[in-house]
């Protein structure tokens, strides 16, 4: 037992090891996007505040006026917020595939030395 437990241990901790990242991981994006979440309905709640200021205010304009900034305004909000959104994700895909490289890049070399090592 002496020498069995800890290849054992060795074997198990090897097939374990990235079962334990995926989860880190997954436990970590989850926080970042309720953090996002949060930001995003903290921000959404600002806006909709001045929103309710602006249109509480007694200064009249035109339907006309009011019209074309609202559309400005969903324009604008709406191309920021897709093209912020996308290039958010564009760069964890990126950064996941780096990630994912460099692990089968790492386990490769320590097979490799593995091999190494059994063969001498």
């Amino acid at each position: 037992t002496c020498v069995l437990y800890p290849l054992f241990w060795i074997l198990w901790e090897f097939l374990y090891a990235p079962v334990r990242l995926s989860l880190a991981m997954f436990s970590f994006l989850a926080v970042i996007c309720t953090r996002i979440c949060n930001i995003l309905g903290e921000a959404w709640q600002f806006l909709s505040s001045i929103v309710q200021l602006a249109s509480s205010s007694e200064a009249t304009v035109s339907s006309y006026e009011v019209s074309m900034w609202r559309s400005l305004w969903n324009d604008l909000f709406s191309q920021v917020i897709f093209k912020a959104l996308k290039s958010i994700l564009y760069g964890l895909v990126a950064f996941f595939t780096a990630c994912n490289r460099h692990r089968l890049s790492l386990r490769g070399r320590v097979i490799k030395k593995l091999i190494e090592q059994l063969h001498r």
